[in-house]
């Protein structure tokens, strides 16, 4: 006798087989003229597999209301010591030698925005620390961990 499953799998007009899963298909092109009048159905003829992107669509961890606190207290708490830090440099109560020894110590400090830093100095702004971070070739978004040496000593030639 003849097999039973000679005859080949049904195709749809899109190569696929009939009860193939559709979810990863986007579509390309545009609707054909006169096509359905009530957009109910969309001509598939022009559809493309689209692979699902790694990572995308998760969004950020959950976390329990305790975790969620306690990060928010952590990031109130980084806040008030960085601007605590701007205070005192503006008031001239640290130097900057001091606070890029206290930026190796502690990763809060280490974590402040340079511009942010030079802008708090006495006698310095945002124009003059946006200038002088120019002339010294460090990026706008260079934070002081991320300094160089030569950026570094620069920076304590410039307010020493």
């Amino acid at each position: 006798g003849e097999p039973i499953h000679t005859r080949p799998f049904a195709y749809d007009n899109m190569g696929m087989k009939f009860g193939q899963d559709r979810s990863r298909l986007r579509l390309t092109g545009s609707r054909p003229p006169g096509g359905d009048p009530t957009g109910q159905s969309v001509a598939l003829e022009n559809a493309v597999e689209v692979t699902p992107r790694k990572g995308v669509g998760m969004g950020p961890p959950k976390l329990t209301a305790e975790q969620r606190a306690a990060a928010l207290e952590k990031a109130a708490q980084a806040r008030r010591i960085r601007a605590e830090m701007k205070q005192l440099l503006k008031t001239g109560s640290i130097s900057f030698a001091g606070l890029l020894q206290r930026a190796a110590d502690d990763e809060l400090i280490a974590g402040m925005k340079v511009s942010a830093m030079l802008a708090a100095m006495p006698g310095t702004g945002k124009i003059k620390a946006k200038r002088l971070m120019e002339s010294m070739g460090i990026a706008d978004n260079r934070r002081i961990r991320g300094l160089g040496e030569r950026q570094r000593a620069a920076l304590l030639d410039e307010f020493s």
